[in-house]
């Protein structure tokens, strides 16, 4: 008898364990699956939920979003086939071979990953995830076999999951309020902005200040640091396109959702957009990590004469 082909496969939406379909996986008229581990994405990938229904799409820009987790498959030929028809492939999935993070002891395992290729840009505006949850604010819905052509509704003008819907945004330094950038917030001409309340990331990270124009930085090491205090704010679609101006993304700063804690009222948590640094030189470590940013005479924010900051300076 032939020996049975297994190929792995890497799953983040919901084939994954707990999640929606995760059926298609553990049925075995379906073929054959086997968990191997968890992992997460070598490179970044923006992840987003889209459409009426609600569905995880992992978008192929590759070097925006995060490194995304899911859990690795090992599947017989009839199941891959089945994941193909459920991922509607080449049609509107691609699929690729992709390193997946697995630990220091599990070092890179290559997998299949199913991607969107053809996507509308302003997918690109939706808060991008690290790891796809179902959830009571965005249940998954299973569309009528057949019937719904789902990139016609990734086109749609009118998803409401892509419209100028507000979005809060955690800021931590000039944009605050009594510092030197929050007129940005307050010009109308930007687009509109409602305080939220104060907060504090739930995640220690390092504040640093930094470069001739004393601009505070804040870096992406997670766990190092302090919780760094700040305010969260309301704002369209309008203005989160002028802050990634302000802050250069995505070729200085990246940003992606993360959940701080508000200080006030029931200190609860939200999920709000934080712009980070990820590529600095090591030595910025070496600086005071700052709790709370505030603009002082003995190190005075300077505005930026043009967009190329250099941290040698």
């Amino acid at each position: 008898m032939a020996q049975r082909a297994l190929r792995r496969v890497f799953v983040y939406g919901t084939l994954k364990r707990g999640e929606p379909n995760h059926h298609l996986l553990s049925e075995a008229d379906n073929g054959y699956a086997k968990f191997i581990c968890k992992g997460s994405t070598n490179r970044r990938f923006p992840l987003v939920v889209a459409t009426r229904y609600n569905i995880p799409f992992l978008l192929d820009k590759p070097g925006t979003g995060s490194y995304v987790t899911g859990e690795i498959y090992e599947l017989d030929d009839p199941l891959f086939e089945q994941l193909d028809v459920l991922e509607d492939y080449r049609k509107l999935y691609d699929r690729q071979i992709e390193d997946i993070n697995v630990g220091i002891e599990g070092g890179n395992v290559p997998c299949w990953l199913y991607l969107l290729r053809n996507c509308p840009d302003r997918l690109l505006k939706l808060p991008m995830l690290t790891e796809y949850r179902n959830t009571l604010e965005q249940p998954y819905s299973r569309r009528p076999a057949g019937k719904v052509n789902i990139f016609e509704e990734l086109l749609k003008g009118d998803d409401p999951n892509m419209s100028t819907a507000l979005r809060r945004v955690f800021v931590y330094g000039t944009l605050k309020r009594g510092e030197p950038n929050h007129h940005w917030l307050t010009d109308a001409a930007n687009g509109q902005a409602r305080f939220i309340a104060k907060a504090r990331t739930t995640v220690r990270y390092p504040l640093v200040v930094a470069t001739r124009y004393n601009i505070p930085f804040l870096l992406d090491v997670p766990g190092t640091g302090h919780c760094i205090a700040g305010e969260i704010y309301e704002v369209d679609e309008s203005m989160l396109d002028r802050l990634d101006v302000l802050e250069d993304y995505p070729r200085l700063y990246d940003r992606r959702p993360e959940e701080v804690r508000i200080e006030e009222h029931d200190g609860g948590v939200e999920r709000c957009w934080m712009y980070l640094i990820r590529s600095f030189p090591q030595r910025l470590l070496e600086k005071p990590l700052l709790e709370e940013y505030r603009d002082r005479p003995e190190h005075p924010y300077v505005e930026a004469e043009n967009d190329d900051i250099k941290f040698d300076e």
